[in-house]
């Protein structure tokens, strides 16, 4: 009995087949052993994600290639697939194969989306199904054991028959809604302005472009408000501290009353009493695992990745086998999964290169089989990556996931939190402070905003003293939206609902998991920026353009300006899958919708204008005459047609995608400024200006580099990880800078600062090897080597008043002469000088990591850590 196997993709062939043993190798499929899973064997076969798609009008009728108000709506009287033909040839071999088997079975990605592919190949392929057993394989990873799992325990089709109902209808719909409208837009548009590009409508297209102006509406209109707050800073024998009111007021003269009325005069000296002290131990469990949008946001945040690009990183390394199904929107797994981390653990420790004592407790937080539907959360596959194979992108992404999984088995984040209430006159002011207990899986998940604010130690009822201080603020816009920003927007979009009113469709929302998919939602934001509705600024805030702005404005007042709609459009899809409702039905409420939406189009036309598409757009350099406009992939002139003039500009250079300045200034004023990121073919990273030649190519010009302040001779160039001499290889030069100090990337400023002027300016975020922030400039020494200089001296540990200063051959506290504080500590200890930083570390945390390179009273060299003990004496510690 002949057994053909559809695969959605060859990677996805290439594993599966791999799995289940490979005999012989075709050009468009392979022959799969004979196994006992497979007695008789198989032929697997396999598409290129989407071989077939729904047919474009023209195809239908050779009348709709031109645009005309009176073919509207395009209605077919049956929906059809076309073969993309330059898949064709891949295409008939599915369709040979899938016509002689007796059993089919659907190997396609588990989801609405890959079960849709597999039917919708079957139905253009003409296969009559009559007499075939389909069956279908619903893996979360193409990790081997999971495969065989998979195979060992097939499923039926019938679901599967509703969620290609479901598929179909979700496409279908989508086709009449955006056919027609863009079409009627289009063509209503060009009646007030017949040199306006085609429009482009689409049902998440247009909800997240309309939810990203309404944001820029909100910033454009808002007036900023002062208000007034009251805080007072307290003394006491233990210390200071500052404590709030948590009042606001919105005018001076409210402040000004309640300050009156409770005998309170700002700057004056008060007595005021400690009212209640608080201490309470908390735990932070590990954070929830990644779904697709937090991995994607979490990748903006911290490398600036693109929602687009994460998911082809992560596409990648799930075709690699290292990581489980990337187009996931869940952040759950099943006890299957836990158990297959809980074994991979000592590896995960090896790969963080961490150590710690697993904690095996599974939290409903993170297992909870009964919410994981399609596929479970982001994870490591048993078959761990190795590092040295995949690129830095690649690393980082991959990296990201398995420290989210290693979470899972880390302690919990434990922390002291006091709070205290001191009252001026009965005016309660709060403080808060927080001590770090255990940092837990925050080893590996760094909280930068975490840091201890430690209190004084102040009894209840004690009396301290307190000034009032009067603050004025002003009230804020909303935050514009970044891409990242993007895929939460579409996620959560339910919560820009209002909660009375739309009570059940942020429901839905909330439970579909917003607007589009894992799968989809980089695609649409690409849409938007690629169509010219969406662009970047410089500081990588997202603007909706001009164009844009025109599209809201005639879709105003429709359904395709909020959320809501796809809430009723999943809530009917739902029931399709359910078998509850017909795809029939649902189409003809979307045939009704359309036609709503066109009316109210035709309603706004009086109240919107349209740019040309090269109304504002500079002139073209080479011809003089035609205007440089976005056409996909280049900037290119509008003469192309007319005149025949070639100029254009490639959107990406060196792998490093443009900004609409950049390229207007390369246009306008022949070069940009100094661009970043541009990569060479060994994706190395370099900066450079890009110059614009008479002949309409790019050259790129190097800013000039710094001299060796070592040697006077060589230059300081980019060298990877750190900046170095380029006569290291002529003279032997050995000047170089780590670009990473202290767990801080410099910048090319402060790298500069520290080659041609010996030190840099104070730099927040260097971090301890305990992670303890700390802020110091940076000092160049004559040999090379580099100190940290503390802006700040230290107060002394023990007696809490003094400094700890430089005094020499030792450091010790300014109050010795007032108060007799004898407390120092010798530079030199034990034949070893210390660091500025060794220093610090001793009298503000009152320990070091281990220093080598002690020597004794015997003359042996040995490593230890130092601490001050409890009479603040400095000790060697062997630990």
């Amino acid at each position: 009995m002949s057994v053909v196997i559809l695969c959605e993709k060859p990677s996805q062939a290439r594993n599966i087949g791999g799995t289940l043993g490979i005999e012989y190798k075709h050009d468009h499929y392979f022959e799969i052993k004979k196994s006992g899973l497979l007695p008789n064997g198989a032929t697997l076969v396999w598409s290129v994600g989407h071989s077939v798609s729904l047919k474009e009008p023209h195809e239908y009728d050779v009348k709709y290639e031109t645009w005309r108000l009176e073919d509207l709506p395009i209605k077919p009287q049956r929906y059809e697939y076309k073969v993309d033909e330059s898949k064709r040839d891949l295409f008939n071999t599915m369709q040979k194969h899938l016509a002689e088997a007796k059993i089919i079975i659907n190997a396609t990605d588990a989801g609405i989306e890959g079960t849709h592919i597999f039917f919708s190949i079957l139905e253009t392929a003409k296969i009559d199904t009559t007499n075939k057993t389909l069956k279908r394989l619903w893996i979360s990873s193409e990790e081997k054991s999971e495969v065989l799992h998979g195979f060992r325990n097939l499923e039926p089709i019938e679901k599967d028959l509703l969620r290609f109902e479901r598929g179909k209808a979700r496409a279908i719909s989508d086709w009449y809604l955006g056919m027609n409208t863009s079409r009627f837009a289009t063509l209503k548009a060009k009646e007030k302005n017949p040199n306006i590009p085609k429009i482009a409508i689409g049902r998440n297209m247009q909800v997240v472009l309309s939810m990203v102006y309404q944001r820029q509406k909100e910033i454009e209109s808002f007036v900023s408000k002062p208000f007034y707050e009251l805080d007072a800073d307290f003394v006491s024998d233990q210390g200071d501290y500052r404590g709030r009111s948590k009042l606001k007021f919105d005018t001076k003269d409210e402040l000004n009353t309640f300050i009156e009325k409770n005998e309170l005069v700002p700057g004056k000296n008060f007595e005021a009493t400690v009212s209640s002290i608080t201490k309470e131990t908390k735990n932070q469990n590990a954070p929830t695992l990644l779904s697709l949008s937090s991995l994607q946001k979490l990748a903006f945040k911290k490398y600036k990745y693109s929602p687009d690009k994460t998911l082809k990183i992560a596409q990648g390394l799930y075709e690699k086998r290292v990581l489980s199904y990337p187009r996931t929107d869940s952040k759950y797994i099943s006890e299957n999964e836990y158990e297959y981390l809980k074994d991979l653990v000592s590896d995960l420790k090896i790969l963080l290169n961490i150590d710690f004592e697993p904690i095996y407790k599974p939290l409903k937080k993170h297992v909870d089989a009964s919410k994981v539907t399609d596929h479970y959360a982001l994870l490591p596959t048993r078959k761990l990556a190795n590092l040295s194979e995949l690129s830095v992108q690649e690393s980082n992404i991959y990296l990201e996931v398995v420290k989210s999984a290693t979470a899972l088995f880390m302690a919990a984040y434990q922390y002291e939190e006091t709070k205290i209430v001191t009252t001026i006159n009965d005016v309660p002011f709060h403080t808060t402070g927080r001590i770090e207990k255990i940092r837990g899986w925050k080893e590996i998940l760094q909280d930068v905003d975490s840091k201890d604010t430690i209190l004084p130690s102040v009894g209840d009822n004690q009396k301290v003293k307190g000034t009032l201080l009067e603050s004025e603020g002003r009230t804020k816009a909303p935050k514009a939206y970044n891409e990242g920003d993007l895929i939460e927007l579409m996620e959560y979009a339910g919560r820009t609902l209002d909660d009375e009113e739309y009570s059940e469709e942020r429901e839905i929302l909330s439970e579909i998991k917003g607007i589009g998919t894992a799968a989809t939602r980089s695609g649409t934001i690409e849409k938007l920026f690629n169509n010219g509705y969406l662009d970047l600024t410089d500081k990588k805030i997202v603007n909706v353009t001009d164009t844009g702005i025109s599209l809201c404005k005639l879709v105003e007042g429709t359904s395709l300006v909020s959320p809501v709609i796809t809430a009723n459009w999943e809530k009917s899809l739902k029931d399709i899958e359910n078998g509850t409702m017909k795809g029939e039905e649902f189409l003809m409420t979307i045939e009704k919708e359309v036609t709503n939406i066109n009316e109210k189009i035709t309603e706004n036309l009086d109240t919107t204008e349209f740019k040309a598409k090269d109304e504002d757009a500079p002139s073209c350099p080479k011809c003089k005459r035609g205007k440089i406009i976005n056409k996909g992939q280049v900037f290119g002139c509008t003469q192309y047609k007319e005149t025949g003039c070639d100029f254009s500009i490639f959107k990406t250079i060196a792998k490093k995608e443009l900004s609409n300045k950049q390229v207007r200034d390369l246009i306008e004023k022949g070069q940009t400024g100094v661009v970043k990121g541009l990569k060479s073919k060994e994706d190395k990273e370099f900066a450079a200006i890009l110059k614009l030649k008479p002949d309409g190519k790019i050259d790129f010009i190097f800013p000039q580099n710094p001299m060796c302040p070592k040697c006077k001779k060589g230059e300081i160039v980019d060298k990877g990880k750190l900046v170095g001499c380029t006569q290291f290889n002529e003279t032997g030069c050995d000047f170089s800078i780590f670009k990473t100090i202290a767990k801080k990337t410099l910048s090319d400023k402060q790298l500069l600062d520290l080659i041609e002027k010996g030190q840099t300016g104070i730099i927040k975020g260097f971090k301890s090897k305990e992670d303890k922030e700390f802020a110091a400039i940076l000092k160049l020494n004559k040999d090379g080597t580099i100190n940290f200089i503390f802006p700040q001296n230290a107060i002394c540990p023990k007696c809490k008043k003094g400094e700890v200063v430089d005094k020499g051959k030792l450091v010790g506290c300014t109050q010795f002469p007032k108060t007799g504080c004898n407390f120092s500590v010798f530079k030199t200890v034990g034949n070893k000088a210390l660091s500025e930083k060794q220093l610090t570390d001793l009298v503000v945390k009152g320990k070091t990591g281990k220093i080598k390179g002690f020597v004794g009273k015997s003359g042996k060299e040995f490593d230890a850590k130092l601490i001050l003990n409890k009479d603040f004496k400095v000790e060697f510690d062997f630990s």
